[in-house]
Formats: C-alpha cells, sequence, structure tokens
C-alpha cells in the first residue's frame, strides 16, 4: 500500500489507515533517510492509538515506552547498535516479541530476530516537501 502525505495535517488520518491496515500485527520496522519523517510518523500512531505522552526520538535511550490504557507502545531506535549482540544485550526479543506494538526505526542490524509477520513501513521524503510512505504488510 502506498500512501502520499501532503503535510503534517495529514498524519492523523494517515496513521488511521495504517493501524487499520495492521491488523494484529504489532512488530512494525520504520525505514527511510535521517529526516525523513520516522519519529514523527510513530508519534501519528501512538496519538492515534491512544497514548497522551510525549513522543520523542529514541536516539540516545535506544528504547522510548509509551503507554495507553493498559497497554505498552516500544519506540526503538537501533541507529546507534553497530552488532547484532549489541541489540540482544538490550533484550531485543523481549520486546519484539511482547504482544505490544514495537515501532523500529534502523532494523536492518535486527532483521534475522523480526517476527516473519512484522510489517514495514518505508518513507520518502519528497522535493517538495511531501512524504510518500509504502507500507508492506
Amino acid at each position: 500500500m502506498t500512501i502520499n502525505i501532503p503535510n503534517l495535517q495529514a498524519l492523523p488520518s494517515t496513521a488511521q489507515t495504517i493501524i487499520n491496515q495492521l491488523g494484529d500485527k504489532r512488530v512494525i520496522t520504520l525505514s527511510g533517510n535521517l529526516g525523513a519523517g520516522k519519529t514523527t510518523l510513530v508519534k501519528a500512531l501512538a496519538q492515534h492509538l491512544g497514548t497522551t505522552e510525549t513522543v520523542s526520538s529514541p536516539t540516545y535511550s535506544l528504547v522510548n515506552e509509551y503507554h495507553y490504557g493498559n497497554n505498552i507502545i516500544y519506540h526503538l531506535d537501533l541507529y546507534r547498535l553497530e552488532t547484532l549482540d549489541e541489540a540482544l544485550a538490550i533484550g531485543i526479543e523481549d520486546y519484539l516479541y511482547s504482544g505490544n506494538y514495537c515501532f523500529v526505526e534502523w532494523a536492518n542490524i535486527i532483521a534475522p530476530l523480526l517476527p516473519n509477520n512484522a510489517a514495514h513501513i518505508t518513507i520518502t521524503a519528497n522535493p517538495n516537501q511531501t512524504r510518500t510512505l509504502t507500507l508492506d504488510n
């Protein structure tokens, strides 16, 4: 599925569409160049799910946790990891197989550990400041 995002105001409806398309999938990888909007999209998805917490990039903490109702959203940014062993050391499998939403930026380093039913989102920043999102699930 391809979604064109003309501006930030379109993110709430984009988030709703994505969540509806995911069905029971809970692990979602996000790829795109630096500044493409991965964290901004996770913020919209988390808000759609019902969190009222401030969503920010987990670049330095590696994992941020947000709550909605009795549920948890994990937001991982693995940009700084260099090896699969580093991912294992932070307990990556606990997050991936928790049954909670798990949004993973820069997931290529953990590709062998991803569940078979993980969904993949690619964000492309276009020259006219719009974004094109591709969802493979």
